[in-house]
């Protein structure tokens, strides 16, 4: 039976469309110009603001089964069992050379970091964090993972069902 964690954006997005949307708002009313012109660019920003919060405050599903690991945001990644080379779970992620250095393409906010991201060790791994305390790093031949949730020991867990799990 697959086990899934679903890692939703921070909500001070929300907070940030909000504002936008309120600016908006009261900069039409305190402009002057016809009723229909005002409607016609509230639809338009209203449009923006679903298009951007579609896009951006989307939730991340990581899932666990017996054939390997799926991570699913926009388009679902697929990681086989047989093709994890090592798992190894990162106590102190902040201090790790396997900490994110820089975002490749994702989006980060905080410790909230969901996309590709170049590490502190050079090399690049696909990143899905919520905090940068525990994490867990799964390797295959092609591509690293990088997995940092607040159920983290819950993740670990669970591909330790699979496949050997080892500490740094």
């Amino acid at each position: 039976m697959p086990v899934q964690f679903v890692v939703l954006p921070p909500r001070i997005f929300l907070v940030f469309l909000a504002a936008v949307l309120l600016v908006v708002l009261v900069s039409m009313l305190a402009k002057r110009g016809s009723t229909a012109r005002k409607i016609i660019a509230l639809v338009i920003v209203l449009v923006v603001i679903g298009i951007v919060a579609l896009l951006f405050y989307r939730p991340t599903v990581v899932s666990v089964s017996e054939q390997g690991l799926v991570v699913k945001r926009f388009r679902e990644r697929s990681v086989f069992w047989t093709e994890v080379s090592k798992a190894t779970r990162i106590e102190d992620l902040s201090v790790s050379k396997y900490r994110t250095a820089r975002r490749i393409v994702g989006a980060s906010l905080g410790a909230y970091r969901v996309g590709k991201f170049r590490l502190q060790d050079g090399g690049t791994a696909r990143a899905v964090m919520e905090q940068d305390r525990n994490a867990l790093l799964v390797t295959t031949e092609k591509e690293r993972y990088l997995f940092a949730l607040e159920e983290n020991d819950e993740l670990v867990e669970a591909v330790s069902r699979f496949t050997e799990v080892g500490d740094q």
